[in-house]
C-alpha cells in the first residue's frame, strides 16, 4: 500500500530536540510532539529543516503519563488518517513496541524509530560549517570577489509577481492587512537565504506564536 503521508509522534522527554533533528518529514507529514514539565524547553534550532505540519501535546507529570498520552494520539490519529498514512514513533523506550506490533499485525504500518542523539550531533555538524567554507573559497577569488555570493543572489531573487501571489493566498484566508504586511516584507527580505522555507517559517512563528503563525505559514508555503 502506497502511503500518502508520515506522522511522526515524538517522545520529547525521551529523545529531547533530537528526536526533531533525526526526522526527515516533508511538508505533507505531521510531527506530533509530546512533553512533560519535566522537559518543557525546545531549542528552536531543532525546528530550523522541519517543515512538516507541527502539533505540540503536553502530558501531565506522573509515571508513563506521557507514554499513554502518545498511544492516545497515535489511537486518535490512526481513526483520523486511516492505513494509508505512515505511523513512527520517535522514542529509545521499548515498552512502545507492544503497541506497533498490536497494530501491525491489523494492517496499519506503526514502527518504533530509536534515536543515537551522538550520530545526530555528527551529522548536523558539516552542515553547520558548510556556509564558512564557502565564505572562505570565496575570498580567495580574484579581485577579492565572493563568487559564491554572487551566484547564491542570482539564484535568490524573488520573482517579480511573488507579491501578488502572497496577497492572494492570504486573502483567501481573510488576514488581518497589518498580517498581510508584515509576512510580504519578511518574505521580500529572507526570500535570498538558503534555507528561506525555515527562516521564514521561524519568523512568522516568533511573531504569532505557534498557532496562529504556522495557519498563516501554511498560507503562504507553496508559492516559497
Amino acid at each position: 500500500m502506497e502511503l500518502t503521508r508520515k506522522v511522526y509522534l515524538i517522545d520529547f522527554e525521551n529523545t529531547r530536540e533530537y528526536g526533531i533533528k533525526a526526522l526527515e518529514a516533508t511538508e505533507k507529514d505531521l510531527v506530533v510532539i509530546v512533553y512533560t514539565a519535566n522537559a518543557a524547553k525546545l531549542d528552536l534550532d531543532s525546528l530550523n529543516d522541519l517543515h512538516a505540519s507541527l502539533r505540540v501535546v503536553r502530558a501531565q507529570t506522573g509515571k508513563q503519563s506521557l507514554d499513554l498520552l502518545l498511544v492516545s494520539q497515535l489511537g486518535f490519529l490512526m481513526s483520523e488518517n486511516g492505513k494509508n498514512t505512515g505511523y513512527v514513533i520517535v522514542s529509545n523506550d521499548a515498552d512502545y513496541d507492544g503497541v506497533v506490533a498490536y497494530w501491525s499485525s491489523r494492517g496499519y504500518q506503526v514502527e518504533r524509530r530509536t534515536v543515537n542523539p551522538a550520530q545526530v550531533k555528527k551529522d548536523s555538524a558539516p552542515q553547520s560549517s558548510q556556509p564558512q567554507q564557502a565564505q572562505s573559497q570565496g575570498a580567495q577569488n580574484q579581485g577579492g570577489q565572493n563568487q559564491s555570493g554572487q551566484n547564491q543572489n542570482a539564484q535568490s531573487k524573488a520573482p517579480a509577481d511573488l507579491g501578488n501571489r502572497l496577497q492572494a493566498a492570504l486573502d483567501r484566508d481573510k488576514v488581518d492587512p497589518a498580517v498581510k504586511s508584515f509576512i510580504r516584507q519578511k518574505v521580500t527580505d529572507l526570500y535570498g537565504d538558503r534555507q528561506r522555507k525555515s527562516v521564514i517559517y521561524r519568523a512568522i512563528i516568533g511573531k504569532y506564536g505557534q498557532k496562529n503563525g504556522l495557519r498563516y505559514y501554511n498560507l503562504i508555503k507553496k508559492e516559497l
